[in-house]
């Protein structure tokens, strides 16, 4: 039962963060609408980001079983 009701208040405590920053979230937005013209630019980053870091991960999790028997790379 203690068990039952520590994780009862965990996840109580998670919920209220995750719907704090949401709200949070949703204000900046509305009070900023000339974000969403930015995100393009975001879009655009992102991609070149994964091109320029993360062309190991095209093999999925086969990278991350490879790398559990044999570590080799950072992931």
């Amino acid at each position: 039962m203690l068990f039952a009701i520590l994780v009862g208040v965990l996840a109580a405590i998670i919920s209220f963060l995750f719907v704090k920053s949401l709200r949070f979230a949703i204000n900046f937005r509305e009070e900023n609408p000339w974000m969403i013209l930015l995100l393009p630019l975001a879009g655009i980053f992102i991609v070149w980001l994964y091109g320029k870091y993360g062309k190991d991960v095209e093999s999925g999790n086969n990278l991350i079983l490879d790398e559990i028997h044999e570590p080799q790379k950072i992931i």
